[in-house]
């Protein structure tokens, strides 16, 4: 009689699924999770989702306009690829790559120190009233 993987002690804990997962990139952790039960567990989990988060990542988000609220580390790094937040006072915005997880800063024009940034003769400023921001 055959015995099952779990039966014959070959099932891989969950702990190094995630470890190994970890050590992918984010779009990779997505895939996984259509593997099995085992690998979608492992690749929604909080540990290796931290992983892709930035080490800087409450720091940048202490100095966010609006309070950033996530239940899990993958909805937080879903949330930042979908939508940047604006950081101090609304001069800078920060959101990561989706498929990488790079860090992705925005950062408006008085943030630039431009030379002659302030000369109306050399520069239109525009709003955009369909800005969400």
């Amino acid at each position: 009689m055959k015995q099952s993987r779990k039966e014959s002690g070959q099932e891989v804990p969950e702990e190094c699924l995630a470890k190994v997962i970890g050590l992918t990139s984010p779009a990779d952790a997505c895939r996984a999770t259509a593997v099995s039960a085992a690998f979608q567990s492992a690749a929604d989990s909080d540990a290796v989702w931290e992983r892709f988060l930035p080490l800087d990542c409450d720091a940048v988000l202490e100095r966010a306009v609006h309070l950033v609220d996530s239940s899990s580390k993958k909805e937080l790094f879903m949330d930042l690829s979908d939508d940047h937040v604006l950081l101090d006072g609304g001069k800078r915005s920060f959101g990561l790559h989706r498929s990488s997880g790079a860090k992705c800063y925005m950062l408006s024009v008085s943030e630039m120190g431009i030379a002659w940034v302030t000369a109306d003769l050399y520069w239109i400023k525009r709003s955009d009233p369909d800005s969400s921001r």
